[in-house]
């Protein structure tokens, strides 16, 4: 799914997309060029949510 990355931080980011409704709590957030990173949902709204990177070093 297409996503608008608006706020971005070492430990998470806003995310802007058509609807929340079909989003796991769970995914991995793919940025072209960049390594997809592990996310988890902490909040969210009708078009908008907040992801928590995971720390990949425990898998």
């Amino acid at each position: 799914m297409r996503c608008i990355i608006r706020n971005l931080s070492e430990s998470g980011a806003k995310l802007e997309v058509a609807s929340v409704t079909k989003i796991p709590r769970t995914f991995d957030l793919v940025v072209d060029k960049v390594r997809p990173q592990p996310c988890l949902v902490v909040w969210r709204s009708v078009k908008e949510l907040g992801v928590q990177f995971q720390d990949t070093s425990l898998r």
